[in-house]
């Protein structure tokens, strides 16, 4: 990690944030349920005479990869079975949603009271028109709008089409290039963007 010589890294969650300029203020935002994956850390970084703070975040899965891939796989809609397994994934979506609307009120509040302008990156693990998105995005870009192309798919998985990973940024940035990396490192596309300082 040579190139990244300033680290932010909680024992509570697997969130973790490198960084090639000084980091000079940090916190971690407490998301119930703590569970290790689950987690919210922002930085202050100065770069050269401005400060800007980083928020890194993982929110709650949807926990329904395992059954989604089993009804891809093994699903047939005539059978009893096929149907309690969508209604259990229904049921966890639900649950889930609700867990993470909670989650996007706390930081989208922090953010809020931010005195540094704000770049937000991470794993929302929800669509952008989901609340959870909407609560944390109020008033800042989404980097695959305004820079992106194509499609805006981020979830590696069975399930098509999904968008839930996200670079955000409020207006004293400007998004340069955005990009979404086909390459295999987990069910997530990497998501990269070049940004231009305020």
């Amino acid at each position: 990690m040579g190139a990244f010589p300033y680290r932010l890294r909680s024992s509570l969650t697997t969130v973790a944030i490198f960084s090639r300029f000084p980091i000079v203020g940090q916190q971690n935002l407490k998301l119930e349920p703590v569970n290790g994956s689950n987690g919210c850390e922002w930085a202050d970084i100065k770069i050269n005479d401005k400060i800007i703070r980083l928020y890194n975040l993982h929110l709650q899965s949807n926990s329904v990869s395992g059954l989604a891939d089993d009804l891809v796989e093994n699903g047939n809609f005539d059978e009893k079975s096929t149907w309690a397994k969508i209604a259990r994934m229904i049921k966890r979506f639900r649950s889930n949603t609700l867990i993470r609307a909670k989650q996007a009120e706390i930081i989208a509040a922090h953010v809020k009271k931010s005195p540094h302008p704000i770049l937000i990156c991470g794993d929302l693990n929800d669509i952008p028109i989901s609340y959870t998105y909407t609560t944390i995005c109020d008033n800042l870009q989404d980097g695959f709008k305004k820079a992106g192309s194509g499609f805006s798919t981020t979830y590696a998985g069975n399930v098509p089409a999904l968008k839930i990973d996200y670079i955000l940024a409020d207006n004293a940035f400007f998004f340069e290039d955005f990009d979404i990396k086909n390459v295999a490192f987990s069910d997530h596309f990497p998501v990269v963007a070049r940004i231009k300082m305020p």
